[in-house]
């Protein structure tokens, strides 16, 4: 009995068309929220063993066009204490406008551009982002880790965690 081969989803000429047709046009911040608890903060910089800091990214296809898509990333940066009080937080989300060819039609890869590559071209925005914003909160400036740190988080596709200690 022969088996028959599974066909992918979309060849790969196809990828690579669409993937080349894919223009950026505009990224734009559409929303923030930070809160500081100075005293907190400051206790938890010097009792680092105790504390801990996760940095949170999500990636999602929002709206799909005939030639346009747009991408959203959220991300967040927060440090706890052992008893998991929030000394800071951090947190931003960017919209991506992508212009390609057959968007509909290329609807999964499109999903697959937002799940895969999209931290490639949001998360310096939010490394920025994190940065300036800290600094102007009256805190030493956070330095986000390159995206390389984090990992995936289990059964999310698209959402990646990374939590130090």
């Amino acid at each position: 009995m022969q088996r028959k081969a599974k066909k992918p989803v979309v060849a790969i000429e196809g990828r690579q068309a669409f993937l080349k047709s894919i223009q950026l046009i505009a990224i734009r911040l559409v929303s923030s929220k930070c809160s500081v608890k100075h005293d907190r903060y400051f206790a938890l910089l010097v009792d680092r063993e105790n504390s801990s800091i996760t940095i949170s990214s999500d990636y999602r296809l929002l709206d799909v066009g005939e030639e346009t898509f747009d991408v959203e990333g959220e991300f967040r940066w927060v440090a706890n204490n052992v008893k998991s009080e929030t000394g800071l937080s951090i947190g931003c989300v960017y919209q991506a406008h992508f212009h390609a060819d057959d968007v509909i039609g290329n609807r999964e890869l499109a999903k697959e551009f937002a799940q895969s590559e999209m931290r490639l071209i949001l998360w310096p925005y939010f490394r920025q982002f994190a940065f300036e914003t800290s600094a102007r909160m009256s805190v030493p400036p956070i330095t986000v880790p390159l995206t390389t740190e984090l990992e995936k988080k289990p059964g999310a596709p698209g959402s990646r965690r990374a939590v130090r200690r």
